[in-house]
Formats: structure tokens, C-alpha cells, sequence
């Protein structure tokens, strides 16, 4: 096995998927990965078995993917090329490359998930395997430093705010192909003992780090460094063992031809058919499945069909993001900022703003104007997103152009904003002088909310089935919100601005409060925002009092 082979594995489980386990807070959208997700991709890489050969190098027909129908179909595909298929390879994978580019501004969930917007890199794979390169030393040398200098640029260049997959998975995927392609064996980078170990487990690796993943998010053991740490070892434990035990052991044996194309084609069926039955029973809901109908499975329900009936609870006609990237308009509802009287209410931030506009509307006076400009997964700025922009960016920058026009046009007397996270991050001193500049009297900024990974309901369901208390003590609860919070209220103070704190408010030390007394009913529909019941409890309790305060205070003044 290649050097290159070994390192260009490594390098692309680092680059690319930036290895879970070691930041754990990147997954905050974890399970849903609807807003504001984490771009992981998992290009080609070359493994074992060789197929073909190139002086001393044996190359691989068997890629490393995302998922386990793309390494069935890249495998049958690789299996079957011929030069003259070549060709319609490197065609299909333009057409691939062109549907990912598009797809990914329109439809980002379906272009990072589905085959047909990834497959060209796993083609991309093929043709390393199947059209090796003749190359001189000089020019191998040459071709791994471009890859290699793709690979980093890919990792310090690219971040959330980048459409993804688009067409800038071209650093990562074509430097992995120019590593591979290089075909080095002499190399001091890629040939050291470290990573030829980490290379042949890489694989094992990346089947194992997820499952880790998502059963320390599940049982509530991401947020500590310690228990992370341990984490990547289990990762590590699996994976060694799975290479010593089926890695290893399967790599000598060559099946005869028709064995080599019949398993993966039956494997690409048995998913097709597995993921088609789970499709058709909406998760493989059935009394054959007694958890799936069990009070608990009810439970989840519940709060999942409240997360997709958010439309009125949350105003989401003036939503930015759904408005521009789902409902295909050009601007949020004309009645969001159409003017009601003088003075009023304006409720700006992200979709945790949003989470208030039930408990406001419900509560203020009938004559009181209220006013909504919100994005999902959009912190309120004075500026617009430097560099590249993805969708939700473009929408959070057209969303904040929107709240500051209206808010100059409109002046309101209270400015009442809210977002997830990143209070502390941000400039609120040059915010409160922009909106007093507009005529705004007053700005109440509400801390953030209390944060349970992977959601409130789960961590319910896990840990607190059965009980009624209304405050639970629980692994699951982000304590990085607390310093947020407490960083955020000398922020405000020293900007002139009143500080909402909802941790104060719903915590007592390390326990917060998820329902209401005799109620069953809990505050948060999935890992922070509020469900109806929450709006009005808290825009009630802790949020009103500061607009009523504060319009007295106003008016006695004027006097």
C-alpha cells in the first residue's frame, strides 16, 4: 500500500470532518442539523485491495464515503470502468459537480445528504484508481505539496457561514486527489510511522467516531472536556479493533469477479429497500416495534410536530431565511413592518427572537404597535457578512438591513432583542447607538436561554420519565451558556442597555426549570427554544415587567 494512499486518508478525515469528537460544541444543531449546520464531507480516499498498478503502488476500487451506499455504488462503479468508460465518468462527474454547485444554494439539506450532489467525489476517487498519473519524481513532489497546500487551505479557509457543499469542497476533494494522484512513496510527510498508523486506521475510525458521537450527544457527555477525551479513545479502541479483527483478516481474500460485483450490488438493494420500508412507516413506526409506539415515542412526537408548527407561534412570515430560502419570496411579509401608530414594540434577533413573538403579541396592549424582523440562526449586526455567503448568511444580511430600515423608519420606543448564543461577541455598544441614534428610547436585550443536548424532550424521555418536578439537575445542560450570560450582562450594563437574564430567572445553581407547576407541558420544544407555553411564561414573568417598568419610567419623565 502507497504511502500516499495511508497519508491522503489521514488527511482528509482531519480536513474534512475536522474529527467531531474534538469540538464538540460545533454539533449545537445536533440531530436536527437544520440550522446552522456543521458542513462534513468525506471525499474519496483510496484503501486496499488493489485494482490496478503503478510501479510499486497498488491502488484501491474501494472508497471511503459518507455513507454506505455511496461506497457500494462507487465500488460496482470502479469494478466496471473501462478508458472508454472513463470518459463518461469524468462526464458524470461534472454534471454532478454542476448539480452540487446548484443545488447547494437552493436546497443545502438535499445537496449535502444525496448521492446525486456528491457522487463526483467519489468519481473523483475512481479516476486516481483506475488512470494513474505518469509522473517523474519531480512532478510527484510537485503535485503532493499543490494537494497538501489545498487540503490546509480548505481547513483554515472554510467555515459555517460557506455554502455547502458548493463549489469550494473543491480544496478538500481535489487536494485529496492530488495526494493520492502523486503517488509518492518516499515522502518524509506522508510516509512517517504516525501517519501510516493513523492512515490504515482511518477508515475503521471514521466508521466508529460517529456512532461515539451521537451516543455521548444522546446520554449528555459532550460538554465536558474530560469525558470528550475519553471519547476519542473509545473511537480509537473501535476502530483498532475493527481493523484487526475485519480490516485486516478480509484483505488477503480476492472473491472471483462475479462475488466482487454481486455484494455490492446487493448491498446498494438491501438499502434501497431498508431505507424505502423506513420511509413508508414514517422511522419504522409499527407494533412490530413496541418502542416506536410507546408513551416515550408519543412524547418525542409531540414536540417534533410542534417544531413544524411554528408558522404562527413564532410569525415566521417574518422570517428572513424561510421567507428567501424555503417560500422562494423576494421579502418577508409587508405586514411585519407596516406601520401600526407611534411608538411600539420591535422584536429583532434570530429564531429565539422569534420565540417570544407569541408571548408579546398575546400580551401587550391591543394598542400598542407591535413589529417583527427575524432570520433563523442570525445574530443582530450592523454589517453584512464579509467574504463568501451562504444562504442563511445572505438572509441574516438582507433580515439585518430590514430590522435597521424599519427601526429608523418606524421608531418605536422599545427595541426588544434576543438570539441563541454569541451575546457576549458582540459590539452592543455600537447597536445602541445606531438605534438611540433612530430615536429608540429603549433597548432590552434577553439573555440566552437555558441549552440541552441533544433537546429538552430527550433528555426527558432518557433521565426523567415518569417524574413531574418542575427544575431537574442534568448532564444535557450547556453550562458554556452560563458564562455567556454572565459576560453578556457587562456587556449591557456599559452599553446603556437592560439586560434580560433568563438563567437568573430559570435556574437555581445548576438546575433549571422545564415546566410550569401542574403542568406537564415543557417550556422548550427541542434544545433551547420556547414552546407556546414558554412564550408566555416568560415574556409574562420576566420580559413584560421590563417594557412596562421602563414606559413608566419614560412617562414620568416626560411629566
Amino acid at each position: 500500500m502507497p504511502c500516499c494512499c495511508w497519508a491522503g486518508s489521514l488527511c482528509c478525515r482531519w480536513t474534512t470532518a475536522r474529527w467531531a469528537l474534538m469540538w464538540p460544541a460545533a454539533w449545537d444543531s445536533f440531530p436536527t442539523l437544520s440550522i446552522g449546520a456543521r458542513p462534513v464531507i468525506s471525499p474519496p480516499v483510496l484503501m486496499r485491495n488493489g485494482c490496478c498498478t503503478l510501479g510499486r503502488c497498488r491502488w484501491s476500487g474501494s472508497f471511503t464515503c459518507c455513507t454506505r451506499l455511496h461506497c457500494c455504488s462507487s465500488v460496482a462503479l470502479s469494478r466496471c470502468t473501462t478508458c472508454a468508460g472513463g470518459c463518461w465518468a469524468q462526464v458524470w462527474r461534472a454534471l454532478c459537480f454542476v448539480l452540487c454547485v446548484f443545488a447547494s444554494s437552493r436546497w443545502p439539506e438535499a445537496a449535502f445528504y444525496l448521492l446525486p450532489t456528491r457522487a463526483w467525489e467519489l468519481l473523483a476517487g475512481g479516476v486516481a484508481c483506475l488512470f494513474p498519473l505518469q509522473l517523474r519524481p519531480l512532478q510527484q513532489r510537485v503535485l503532493e505539496q499543490v494537494g497538501l497546500a489545498l487540503i490546509v487551505a480548505g481547513f483554515c479557509l472554510l467555515s459555517v457561514q460557506d455554502t455547502w457543499p458548493g463549489y469550494l469542497v473543491l480544496m478538500p476533494v481535489l487536494g485529496t486527489f492530488a495526494v493520492i494522484a502523486a503517488a509518492r512513496n518516499d515522502s518524509l510527510l506522508t510516509c512517517n510511522p504516525l501517519f501510516q498508523w493513523a492512515g490504515k486506521l482511518s477508515y475503521s475510525l471514521y466508521l466508529w467516531h460517529w456512532p461515539v458521537v451521537v451516543w455521548m450527544n444522546y446520554t449528555g457527555l459532550l460538554g465536558d472536556t474530560r469525558t470528550v477525551l475519553l471519547g476519542i479513545g473509545v473511537a480509537l479502541t473501535l476502530g483498532l479493533i475493527s481493523w484487526r479483527l475485519i480490516e485486516r483478516p478480509a484483505s488477503p481474500h480476492q472473491p472471483d469477479q462475479r462475488r466482487k460485483f454481486a455484494m455490492p450490488a446487493a448491498l446498494v438493494a438491501l438499502v434501497f429497500v431498508a431505507g424505502a420500508l423506513v420511509g413508508a412507516t414514517r422511522g419504522a413506526v409499527s407494533p412490530l416495534r413496541p418502542i416506536s409506539v410507546s408513551d416515550k415515542a408519543h412524547f418525542i412526537q409531540e414536540y417534533v410536530d410542534r417544531q413544524h408548527n411554528l408558522y404562527e407561534p413564532y410569525w415566521l412570515k417574518c422570517d428572513a431565511f424561510s421567507a428567501l430560502t424555503q417560500r422562494g419570496q423576494s421579502a418577508i411579509d409587508e405586514t411585519c413592518t407596516r406601520k401600526q401608530g407611534p411608538g411600539g414594540v420591535f422584536l429583532w434577533g434570530d429564531s429565539h427572537a422569534q420565540a417570544l413573538s407569541l408571548g408579546l403579541r398575546t400580551l401587550l396592549t391591543r394598542t400598542t404597535p407591535f413589529y417583527q424582523v427575524a432570520s433563523a440562526s442570525c445574530v443582530p449586526d450592523l454589517n453584512d457578512h464579509e467574504g463568501r455567503a451562504s444562504a442563511t448568511s445572505k438572509a441574516c444580511d438582507y433580515s439585518n438591513r430590514t430590522a435597521l430600515q424599519s427601526i429608523e423608519r418606524l421608531r418605536p420606543d422599545i427595541v426588544v432583542i434576543a438570539q441563541k448564543d454569541g451575546h457576549d461577541k458582540t459590539d452592543w455598544k455600537r447597536i445602541a447607538t445606531r438605534l438611540k441614534g433612530f430615536g429608540v428610547k429603549h433597548i432590552v436585550l434577553i439573555g440566552p436561554m437555558p441549552s440541552w443536548s441533544p433537546s429538552l424532550p430527550s433528555v426527558i424521555v432518557n433521565r426523567h420519565w415518569g417524574l413531574s418536578e418542575s427544575y431537574i439537575r442534568d448532564p444535557a445542560l450547556d453550562q458554556s451558556v452560563m458564562r455567556v450570560d454572565q459576560a453578556t450582562r457587562a456587556l449591557a450594563v456599559s452599553a446603556g442597555i437592560q439586560f434580560v437574564s433568563l438563567i437568573d430567572k430559570l435556574c437555581i445553581a445548576d438546575a433549571c426549570r422545564v415546566r410550569l407547576e401542574n403542568s406537564s407541558s415543557l417550556l422548550q420544544i427541542d434544545s433551547g427554544h420556547l414552546s407556546a407555553e414558554g412564550s408566555l411564561y416568560v415574556v409574562r414573568n420576566y420580559v413584560l415587567p421590563q417594557l412596562v417598568n421602563e414606559s413608566s419610567t419614560q412617562r414620568g419623565a416626560e411629566l
